[in-house]
């Protein structure tokens, strides 16, 4: 009597949010990368979690060629989310920069909750968000690109 089986596509304005996120996050995240190279080499420097990746990183042979990749991460994530391009993979890359990021920020001991959460896990989630959604599908070069990895039957 009733169909129990969900609607395999989502809405068209479900479709059309994930869109604008996948466009606004992949602005954000270009601009980021260009006015503030040296910013995943400042948030490693002052965590107490990440100080030994920081420290192997800046060793005087890896300062400048760091900072250049951390650029270039950034670049290449904004402009695959704005156009659509690998959208589950770079979204996949984004959580693990932003990540990261992220335990470069805490503390321990934790004694409130401001520190946990921060700009870096609301941009993680927006990540998460657009590998669910399938965000590159929608306006986006993924539509017409096919990653799989079973094989045919």
């Amino acid at each position: 009597m009733f169909n129990r089986t969900p609607h395999p596509h989502a809405s068209h304005s479900l479709r059309f949010v994930a869109f604008l996120l996948r466009v606004a996050l992949g602005v954000y995240i270009f601009f980021l990368g260009f006015n503030n190279s040296g910013l995943l080499l400042e948030e490693l420097h002052q965590g107490p979690l990440t100080k030994g990746l920081y420290l192997w990183l800046t060793s005087p042979h890896n300062t400048a060629a760091s900072t250049l990749v951390a650029q270039w991460i950034f670049f290449v994530i904004g402009v695959c989310l704005v156009v659509g391009f690998a959208t589950r993979i770079v979204s996949v890359v984004g959580v693990g920069l932003m990540a990261l990021i992220y335990t470069a920020h805490i503390r321990l001991p934790v004694t409130s909750v401001s520190p946990l959460v921060n700009d870096q896990l609301i941009i993680m989630l927006c990540f998460l968000i657009l590998i669910v959604s399938k965000a590159g599908k929608y306006i986006g070069l993924d539509k017409f690109m096919h990653f799989s990895l079973r094989g045919k039957k």
